[in-house]
């Protein structure tokens, strides 16, 4: 199941529930707090020598130069893969939906599943 958090192979040993479960219950272990209570009671990160930890966020890497040549030797790939696999498999049209698209620098955020049909 997808919403499941424990994978299908794992089974929780007896002594390991003996011991987590009574301490759900109590609190001891985890409690329910509000996103703001979490930033309350969550100290800040310190620098090393002390003072206050700050991060940046690393500039995003240019967009590459798309090759025209490379997108017709992709494009005749695509046609290759036709002859292996017949037009009708749906990994063919995924392809060259993927050809055409590639040559985008940036793209709208697409809803999942939109290129995937």
């Amino acid at each position: 199941m997808w919403w499941s958090s424990r994978p299908q192979e794992w089974t929780p040993s007896a002594d390991l529930l003996a011991t987590v479960l009574p301490a759900l219950g109590s609190g001891s272990v985890v409690r329910p707090v509000t996103l703001d209570e979490l930033f309350d009671v969550v100290p800040r990160a310190s620098a090393v020598g002390g003072g206050e930890l700050v991060r940046a966020l690393r500039p995003q890497p240019a967009s590459p130069v798309f090759d025209g040549a490379e997108l017709l030797r992709t494009g005749a790939d695509v046609d290759s893969f036709v002859t292996m696999v017949g037009s009708g498999d749906t990994a063919v049209e995924l392809a060259r939906r993927l050809v055409l698209v590639s040559s985008a620098a940036s793209l709208p955020d697409l809803p999942t599943g939109r290129l995937s049909r």
